[in-house]
This record gives C-alpha cells, structure tokens and sequence, in this order.
C-alpha cells in the first residue's frame, strides 16, 4: 500500500487513511470513470 500512496502523492492527490477489504465493488456511472482512472494510471 506503501506504492500506492507514493503513486497518488506523485499525482498531485492529497492521500489520508488508505483500507483495503475483499468484496464487490459498487457499481454506477461515477465508479467506473474511477476504476477506469485507476487502471490507466496504475
């Protein structure tokens, strides 16, 4: 998780407290704008 907040920080993103858990991620329009941000710049 380490990476993960030095890749957000380099990103120009304020990073706070970063959990993670298994499950289903919610679904809608917003989220898969997200999940798409996350997979172009992961």
């Amino acid at each position: 998780m380490g990476h993960l907040r030095e890749r957000l920080i380099a990103c120009g993103l304020a990073v706070g407290e970063l959990a993670c858990s298994h499950g289903v991620p919610p679904q809608g329009p917003r989220t898969a704008l997200e999940q798409r941000w996350i997979d172009e710049n992961a």
